[in-house]
């Protein structure tokens, strides 16, 4: 599946380039009030007690020609890519300074941008252009901070009543990035006779590549791994020396993030690594890594898990999810399943977060999603499983689309009533894409193109349909034997009904129009081929 976007440890400003690791693929509600009812995610306190928005003023050190920025705010943070809910996207002015301002005029831009009234934490990015300038900060109802960003000497300044808030998420971001640098990047390979095709490193005292052959050297690497004590890491450290100088509420959301950070990249190690060898059927190396894991891995749980600011802390949430996923494959469970194991309104937003950025992997009927509906209880989590539900399980309306066809002709999800559709969404460029395609939705062309039963839908989303429509002639997206459509980009709202994040993506839609399934349609041919056979027959 190639993603869209990339997906980033927290950083503020573009620092010194890190190791590469190529080791793989790549959850009880808090009362925040100071007074007033519990359980509801709408009273976070500000400086006043009430929901406050988020005050920057900024300066752009030697920096002209730059009309405006960009200011992104994720309340509450599900994923960058997550079409629910999208982020609130604002304008920032920006003008040339003056000396009144105390900055050099002619040579350096202001800006002031204040975000909406916001009632808990937030994350914000803000960018020119493309290019980040802050990166998934974290801000809190009522902050106000002055930065000054110098790109040409890589560095980001903070000023104002919350500014040591943001200087400790910017030395963290440091130290972690200081971390990375300090060790070897890996290359995986089958073959160790790769490891002499490389040669020796350009100069001595610099990193090293290691070449490092997939299985029981991994597992080694596992174990060398968990000897760096989280709590003796240098980010770690660094955070404690601020200590008694932030409040408990930031400290440990700032603690519960670096912690998932920390741990991450092990456990996805560990993940893709344990499903690969289940698909290759090494048994021996399989029961080897159980048995690492249920010593090893298991057992790592933060102290203070149920803290009430977990709730928002969403690198902690992916830590979760990861060993959630582990634990499945393990027992045999579905991901779902491990993360209700325990109801807490952490373990909550991690649940939805799941679905809502694998949808691919969801498959959720009526019945599942509305006991779903019942055992979560965090109120936002709540609301947005509700948003989700309403649209891609089982059973929902399908989105009633109007797409032009390569002749230009307008195609409707009415037109096609009383036929199954299987519906495959890409974009030129998408190597995912053009796998699918080749290994799985040619087979389903072949079998079903003279089956009236049964059409296959290409949706793709590039902004050219030059470009779309060459693709489509070289056979490598689609044919000719599928009905051919463009959302015209990526804003389209077929796309956000459906919250797709990454590509390929399918929807299956039955006769009547109503959503059949959006998750679980990746799959080998052969097996698709088999379950939609049993569906077309079923038709009366």
């Amino acid at each position: 599946m190639k993603k869209r976007t990339i997906l980033s440890f927290l950083a503020l400003l573009c620092l010194v380039g890190s190791g590469i690791y190529l080791y793989g693929e790549r959850v009880a509600h808090p009362d925040f009030h100071q007074s007033g009812p519990s359980g509801s995610d709408a009273a976070f306190p500000g400086s006043s007690g009430e929901p406050a928005p988020v005050v920057i003023y900024g300066e752009l050190a030697n920096r002209q020609g730059v009309d405006s920025l960009w200011l992104r705010v994720y309340d509450p943070f599900i994923g960058k890519s997550s079409k629910t809910p999208p982020p609130r996207i604002q304008g920032v002015d920006v003008e040339m300074g003056r000396i009144t301002d105390g900055v050099f005029p002619g040579k350096d831009l202001v800006f002031q941008v204040e975000t909406a009234k916001v009632a808990t934490p937030i994350y914000l990015d803000l960018n020119e252009g493309n290019q980040p300038l802050l990166d998934r900060v974290l801000a809190f109802p009522g902050d106000s901070v002055r930065v000054r960003i110098e790109r040409d000497m890589h560095r980001v300044l903070f000023d104002g009543p919350q500014a040591l808030f943001y200087k400790v998420q910017y030395e963290l971001a440091a130290a972690e990035a200081s971390q990375k640098f300090g060790t070897n990047p890996i290359l995986l390979t089958h073959d160790a006779g790769n490891r002499s095709k490389y040669g020796p490193p350009s100069f001595e005292f610099g990193r090293k590549l290691n070449v490092m052959v997939k299985g029981r050297e991994q597992l080694d690497w596992f174990k060398t791994q968990l000897e760096v004590d989280f709590f003796e890491s240098s980010a770690y450290q660094k955070l404690q020396f601020f200590e008694d100088k932030l409040s408990s509420d930031r400290l440990k959301l700032l603690e519960a993030d670096l912690w998932g950070r920390h741990y991450l990249p092990i456990f996805q190690s560990y993940y893709f690594l344990l499903k690969e060898s289940l698909r290759g059927g090494n048994i021996e190396l399989v029961d080897e890594m159980r048995s690492f894991y249920e010593s090893q891995l298991s057992g790592i749980q933060h102290s203070p898990i149920d803290h009430e600011m977990l709730v928002y802390a969403a690198d902690f949430q992916d830590w979760l999810i990861i060993k959630a996923r582990i634990e499945g494959v393990l027992e045999e469970k579905s991901v779902i399943e491990q993360l209700v194991k325990n109801s807490s309104p952490m373990a909550d937003r991690a649940l939805v977060r799941y679905i809502l950025n694998e949808t691919q992997e969801v498959d959720l009927d009526r019945s599942n999603y509305m006991s779903l509906l019942k055992q979560v209880k965090e109120p936002v989590s709540q609301e947005l499983l509700r948003q989700f539900g309403g649209r891609v399980v089982s059973g929902e309306e399908a989105y009633p689309f109007r797409l032009p066809d390569a002749a230009g002709d307008t195609v409707t999800l009415e037109s096609l009533r009383g036929k199954w559709l299987f519906v495959d969404f890409w974009y030129t460029g998408c190597g995912g894409c053009v796998q699918f395609y080749q290994q799985v939705v040619s087979r389903l062309e072949e079998r079903y193109v003279d089956d009236a039963r049964l059409e296959i839908l290409s949706i793709n989303t590039d902004t050219d349909s030059r470009r779309w429509k060459k693709s489509i002639q070289s056979n490598n997206y689609t044919s000719d034997h599928a009905i051919n459509l463009s959302t015209g980009g990526n804003d389209h709202p077929l796309l956000g009904h459906y919250n797709i994040q990454a590509f390929p993506y399918q929807v299956l839609i039955d006769p009547e129009g109503k959503v059949y399934k959006t998750g679980d349609l990746r799959k080998p041919a052969n097996e698709l081929i088999h379950e939609l056979d049993l569906l077309i027959n079923l038709q009366p």
